[in-house]
């Protein structure tokens, strides 16, 4: 079952699903904004946003792995844009809740380590501060460090379980929002191996050259 499709199942008195462990009533509350615009191509780029519209909520749900040392750099862009307003706990996991500094935009989110990085999920009306991170060009774990133990010739065909998440949440998508010589940046950075980069381009079937 799809995010959105859970989400429409939710609306009752007592919902039995939460978002980052607000009800759906709450977050129809918290984002009314109905004025914002987002460009062509908004909901495709890397990373992807799920527009919350049909459940009758004015904002995006978005989540993104990203490497450990760029936890920070999240954190100040947010510190740049927003202030805290409440926290809240939900499957053992900080949420929090802030609002635009300039504007009446708010942002709900958690941070998660996991597949040896930190898992960022959110919700928020702010196309502007989406476009934000979205420059800050946030790299993630690859599989062979998010799985020290996972060989290349096993990843594809049909992986279940944590590598299916993983790949399906995060790493296809990433990886095929790179660049040629972005993807050569990303191999050097985290050390792949001949063996690694190989499956993955042909997994994929990406350019090469």
């Amino acid at each position: 079952m799809t995010f959105l499709n859970r989400i429409k199942k939710i609306f009752n008195p007592e919902p039995k699903e939460q978002v980052l462990g607000y009800s759906p009533s709450e977050l129809q509350h918290l984002f009314q904004n109905t004025s914002a615009t987002v460009n062509p191509g908004f909901q495709k780029n890397y990373p992807k946003k799920s527009s919350l519209e049909s459940a009758g909520i004015h904002a995006f749900y978005a989540s993104q792995l990203i490497d450990k040392e760029e936890m920070e750099i999240f954190l100040k862009r947010v510190d740049s844009y927003f202030q805290s307003e409440t926290k809240r706990v939900f499957s053992d996991t900080v949420v929090t809740q802030s609002k635009a500094i300039t504007t009446d935009e708010r942002l709900c989110y958690l941070l998660v380590k996991e597949f040896g990085g930190v898992v960022i999920k959110l919700v928020t009306d702010s196309v502007r501060f989406l476009n934000l991170l979205a420059e800050c060009n946030f790299s993630m774990p690859p599989p062979w460090l998010a799985f020290s133990d996972y060989k290349p010739q096993w990843w594809g065909g049909s992986m279940q379980g944590a590598q299916a998440y993983y790949d399906d949440c995060f790493f296809s998508s990433f990886f095929a929002s790179l660049s040629i010589e972005d993807r050569k940046k990303y191999f050097a950075k985290h050390n792949a191996s001949q063996d690694w980069e190989k499956a993955l381009e042909l997994f994929y079937d990406i350019e090469t050259d």
